[in-house]
């Protein structure tokens, strides 16, 4: 904890205990009881990266031990595997979770390809669709957070809707790994909420005008439109709202957190002569989200604190 004690304001620190292997050493056993109390309240983290993947892990009353405030708990629940029985299992945990704690979050792929979906339809044969699986376990609600959602019906789509989840869309990911297009039309024709994300596991950028530029590309191999003003809607306030952080971060409205980019127009001579032509602020965000990387950053504040220039002194 001493490594992590008196870190900048800058800086969030996160931790990702591997209580379930340390305790397999000395009491042949997992679980979180024994040192969840001095865990949440003691080690001076910002959040928490929990594993609950198996039945070592215990179950979840070492959480009444989280402290009221910012401390933040991220639970890893379902871990895939291609045994129905532990598929099952896992997905009634996280259901349970999932009505305990209506205030944590919930994350998992859907639909990403058309593989993953036939592994899936072998395994709940009953179920209308892989969607369809997480729902029937309780596992649509506000705060759920879906990747990929790529080969949706109609029907998948309005159910998203209808529950209060949302999609994570992540177009670098979706074109490397060619999964499939994300249909922006038919999403926002019911409604369906998404923002934009990376899955750097499968993406190839952490840049959302990187992001940006490869939701463009998706966009417009279907024949749709994805207007500058709307990505970078998405890419910020956008996400912000599909998590419910929207009361702290993602606009500059007062009391937010003013954790924000200040991007250059000048960043390289392409950006420049682009800009320079570009007769509306579209036209502008166009260029940097198409031609931007790194070097359009000129600072980065964070808490209202210039970062990457202290950083590269």
């Amino acid at each position: 904890s001493w490594a992590v004690s008196s870190p900048p304001r800058i800086i969030v620190t996160e931790d990702e205990p591997a209580i379930a292997e340390l305790i397999a050493f000395t009491l042949r056993q997992g679980g979180y009881e024994p040192v969840a109390e001095v865990l949440f309240n003691e080690l001076a983290v910002d959040a928490y990266f929990l594993e609950y993947d198996d039945a070592r892990s215990g179950d979840f009353a070492p959480l009444r031990f989280v402290p009221k405030g910012n401390l933040r708990i991220v639970l890893g629940v379902l871990q895939t595997s291609a045994h129905i029985e532990r598929m099952s299992h896992n997905c009634v945990r996280t259901g349970r979770l999932a009505a305990d704690y209506p205030d944590v979050y919930i994350h998992s792929h859907v639909a990403e390809n058309a593989a993953e979906i036939a592994w899936v339809r072998e395994l709940f044969p009953g179920a209308r669709s892989y969607l369809d699986v997480y729902d029937r376990f309780g596992l649509l609600r506000d705060r759920a957070i879906y990747a990929h959602c790529i080969h949706f019906d109609e029907a998948d789509r309005r159910r998203m809707v209808s529950t209060g989840a949302a999609a994570a869309f992540c177009p670098t990911s979706n074109l490397f790994l060619g999964s499939g297009l994300f249909n922006l039309d038919a999403s926002d024709a019911v409604g369906m909420r998404y923002a934009l994300a990376t899955d750097v596991g499968g993406g190839t950028s952490f840049s959302l005008l990187q992001t940006m530029a490869a939701a463009h590309q998706i966009a417009q191999l279907q024949q749709q439109r994805l207007h500058p003003l709307r990505a970078f809607y998405l890419a910020t306030l956008g996400g912000a709202r599909m998590l419910g952080l929207d009361d702290r971060i993602g606009s500059f409205r007062s009391g937010r957190e003013a954790d924000f980019l200040v991007l250059d127009l000048a960043a390289t001579p392409l950006i420049e002569r682009r800009c320079r032509q570009a007769r509306t602020i579209g036209e502008k965000l166009m260029a940097l989200m198409t031609l931007g990387d790194d070097r359009a950053v000129r600072e980065t504040f964070i808490l209202g604190q210039p970062a990457k220039s202290r950083l590269m002194r």
